[in-house]
């Protein structure tokens, strides 16, 4: 039987990487945030906490691929499009305010003297 739930993923789509990283980034931030922030709080982070809450994170995503691959590929897919459509928007937004409008210029060719 756990082989059988096992070939049900896949393990060569970047989708399935993709959503391992990002739950080990959402545990790690939401960590991180409750060790600053917490009623317990000492004010410091502390570093194999987050070593901890990220493998765990890996391995809850790694989890729900393997209960739900159709619904992990469509959300990892959306969250990933979501975060480079901002990625873009945010380098363009930098790049106009720099004066770098439609790029550097590019010669090809000998050059002109």
């Amino acid at each position: 039987m756990f082989v059988r739930i096992m070939d049900s993923v896949e393990l060569t789509n970047p989708m399935f990487l993709v959503s391992l990283v990002l739950g080990a980034g959402f545990l790690v931030a939401a960590s991180a945030a409750y060790q600053i922030y917490g009623p317990d709080s000492e004010g410091h982070i502390k570093p194999k906490a987050l070593l901890r809450d990220g493998l765990l994170g890996s391995i809850f995503a790694a989890m729900a691929w393997t209960l739900i691959p159709e619904s992990m590929k469509s959300v990892t897919e959306s969250i990933s499009s979501t975060i480079g459509s901002a990625t873009t928007t945010a380098v363009e937004s930098a790049s106009s305010s720099i004066g770098l409008s439609g790029g550097p210029d590019l010669q090809v060719g000998p050059a002109r003297f």
